[in-house]
């Protein structure tokens, strides 16, 4: 199976942006829930069946921002 990086990229930036703005607003929580919605992210944007989105979501937890 390939891994699709730039998917995986753009879900760490989103994990960034998401990260700092929920932050923002919701406090020390928000960071968590913008890491979560952008790992959501691309397991859902891979495509395919679950394990390839479960794959491709991994990824970006084991390379957190």
């Amino acid at each position: 199976m390939d891994i699709d990086w730039k998917t995986v990229i753009i879900g760490l930036v989103l994990a960034i942006v998401l990260g700092l703005i929920l932050s923002v607003i919701l406090g020390e929580w928000g960071g968590t829930i913008g890491y979560l919605l952008a790992t959501i992210y691309v397991g859902y944007t891979v495509g395919g069946d679950y394990m390839n989105g479960a794959i491709h979501g991994a990824w970006l937890v084991l390379f957190p921002p």
